[in-house]
């Protein structure tokens, strides 16, 4: 599956570049136009919802390639054909993850201000920071990858689901009993 997977790293990669240097000349016009901050960072938002599904269809396309053992190019095909079909159960998964790095996210940040204040302890404080800021970092870490494991699981058993039917000239239980019944 290398040359596969290289492929579309470097394709991602590419929409990567095209969509960085985009961005930088969208907000570099803008701020030479006069422009103000507002539509700047409109731009950014946009970007990074942009680079988000990017990201989504990457995932999927890796999990396509993995399950069909196809290519890159017969994956996108199935990958939109994926989406169409199940765009409710995508998104609804696409949430639930968003969510859950959003808190994750939150919690980070709230654990790195508490620990801040523990700096301020006299003597003692200092000392003790380091090793619970590491262990926060860490912490941190083992969720975020949780997070994406359990995100991936969760695209491969819809995959699977819905695979049967995606694919042509597969052959299927309901497609057997479905079928034209012949005398």
């Amino acid at each position: 599956m290398f040359p596969r997977y290289a492929q579309l790293g470097l394709t991602l990669l590419g929409v990567y570049v095209a969509s960085g240097a985009a961005y930088f000349v969208l907000v570099s016009a803008s701020r030479s136009a006069g422009e103000g901050w507002v539509f700047a960072g409109l731009l950014t938002v946009a970007f990074v919802v942009w680079i988000t599904v990017v990201n989504l269809v990457y995932l999927l396309t890796q999990i396509v390639i993995a399950a069909d053992d196809c290519a890159v190019m017969p994956a996108l095909p199935r990958v939109w054909s994926f989406v169409h079909r199940e765009r409710r159960s995508i998104a609804a998964i696409f949430l639930v993850v968003l969510a859950l790095v959003v808190c994750a996210t939150g919690a980070s940040f709230v654990a790195a201000a508490a620990l801040g204040v523990i700096a301020f302890v006299p003597l003692l404080g200092l000392p003790m920071v380091v090793p619970l800021q590491l262990l926060a970092w860490a912490l941190r870490g083992i969720v975020f990858q949780y997070i994406g494991l359990s995100s991936i699981a969760a695209y491969v058993k819809l995959y699977r689901e819905a695979r049967a039917s995606l694919v042509p000239g597969r052959v299927t239980e309901e497609s057997v009993f479905t079928g034209p019944i012949r005398a």
